[in-house]
């Protein structure tokens, strides 16, 4: 059991995306396709809003949500909401065939697909149709379900904060391309992401920044490295 204590818990990813998105709210951060930059101030205000969607929708810690989308601004709202309210999150590709992605809802236990309204209409009307008790919503206003970007817009944004999530729970179900048969689940703890996060950026970091350099991170290119740095 992990501890409760806000100054003795484990940190987990959310912890860290939390608190970048509460820093310096002025900052650009995503370039949205009609040319604007976001600032980091209205990615977090995005994100409590889809936040108090999805919690409204029945979102809690450990619901199966999966996202088939193209690359959408609002993806990312929808996934960092996802991790705030600790759901576990699908990611459905785009360009998948119908049996992977009939295969995936089903085998990852799916509760609710969030999918893109106009264009995956017809392949989320299919997968509703073989998983019973599947839930639909979608970024976009549809015949076929409720438009998940209203629903968030009509929420005013409040303060982003981290929860409590045990983390051995999981933050994130990928699949595998199903090369050698069924596509595989590989499944993210969020320990486990929290700790890759955190050794990342640590990288590179020393008095000798030659280690920051992809070639010398291998011993067999390590004496071929003609890079400034090295």
């Amino acid at each position: 059991m992990y501890s409760q204590d806000p100054v003795r818990r484990p940190l987990n990813t959310i912890d860290l995306l939390v608190n970048a998105l509460n820093q310096d709210p002025g900052r650009p951060l995503p370039h949205l396709p009609d040319g604007r930059t976001a600032t980091v101030g209205e990615v977090c205000d995005a994100t409590s809003q889809y936040v108090q969607a999805l919690t409204s929708l029945g979102v809690v810690e450990g619901t199966r949500v999966a996202l088939l989308s193209r690359n959408l601004p609002e993806v990312l709202h929808a996934t960092h909401a996802a991790q705030v309210v600790g759901a576990v999150y699908i990611p459905l590709h785009p360009m998948g065939s119908q049996p992977d992605h009939l295969h995936t809802v089903r085998d990852a236990g799916v509760e609710l697909l969030i999918f893109e309204g106009g264009h995956y209409d017809a392949r989320a009307a299919e997968l509703a149709g073989e998983v019973p008790g599947l839930r639909l919503v979608a970024l976009g206003r549809t015949e076929l379900a409720g438009d998940l970007r209203d629903l968030a817009a009509s929420m005013r944004p409040e303060p982003l904060r981290p929860p409590m999530l045990d983390p051995d729970g999981a933050e994130r179900i990928s699949y595998s391309g199903g090369t050698t048969g069924s596509p595989k689940s590989v499944a993210t703890r969020r320990g486990t992401s929290a700790a890759l996060w955190s050794i990342m950026p640590a990288e590179g970091t020393g008095r000798d920044r030659r280690a920051s350099c992809p070639a010398r991170r291998s011993a067999t290119r390590a004496a071929r490295c003609s890079c400034r740095r090295c």
